[in-house]
């Protein structure tokens, strides 16, 4: 999938700084669309079939006028012949993992996990490793089954005696279990950084059969397909 973005800027006099702050958070809204179409894997030819539909128009339509209803959203996806959103499980589905963390440099760390790609974002500046030599953790992966805040999670998690992996526990994750994250995301909470002025930490995702290691949104709600590793305190 390829997207293109063309942009004129003014030939004299170039941008001003207000067009460029405005110019910075469309690009960033227009990546995390992106993203997500990604997320879904759409084809070139079915991103183009969503955009032509004029759905997506109607919908930013909506946002402008302060009509767009959220909780709604099932009967939208009623109307789009889609199933309804899993509704909301009382306790989140816990699955547990134990396996070793050798802190070594990031660099080092993301290569023992052979991602088939890794956002350059991710540097030791940012996240840096946290602790020396090799240790055993108990952890665990959430799954919620429903729309959820980054602040909600780690609650869920705390009161079942866990807390969000930190970069080091989520690539040692991936190093020993690379094929989970071909199954679904797989994300940190505990280790974040601003990138871009916004919040982001690190997750596991696929995209067709490659695995990738990604930067998300802390500040976005998260979907039910989510899974978030935690360590036992």
């Amino acid at each position: 999938m390829t997207l293109v973005l063309i942009i004129n800027a003014p030939a004299k006099h170039g941008l001003q700084n207000t067009e460029r702050l405005a110019m910075n958070a469309t690009l960033k809204q227009a990546g995390k669309l992106l993203e997500l179409a990604q997320q879904k894997e759409l084809t070139d030819k079915e991103l183009q079939t969503a955009i032509c539909s004029g759905i997506i128009t109607d919908v930013f339509e909506a946002a402008k006028a302060g009509s767009l209803d959220t909780t709604k959203r099932d009967g939208i996806r009623a109307l789009l012949g889609l199933p309804l959103i899993t509704p909301p499980i009382l306790k989140p589905t816990i699955t547990p993992y134990t396996f070793a963390v050798n802190c070594r440099p990031l660099p080092e760390m993301i290569g023992a996990g052979k991602y088939d790609w890794t956002n350059s974002e991710i540097t030791e500046e940012r996240f840096p490793i946290k602790g020396i030599g090799s240790r055993q953790v108990e952890s665990a992966l959430f799954h919620f089954g429903r729309y959820i805040s980054s602040e909600d999670a780690i609650k869920e998690m705390d009161k079942e005696g866990y807390r969000p992996a930190a970069t080091e526990e989520l690539l040692a994750f991936g190093e020993h279990n690379p094929q989970v994250q071909r199954e679904f995301p797989i994300v940190e909470l505990g280790s974040t950084a601003r990138v871009s002025g916004d919040r982001r930490g690190l997750y596991l995702d696929k995209y067709d059969s490659k695995r990738k290691l990604n930067l998300h949104w802390f500040d976005c709600d998260w979907g039910g397909y989510c899974r978030f590793l935690a360590v036992r305190k």
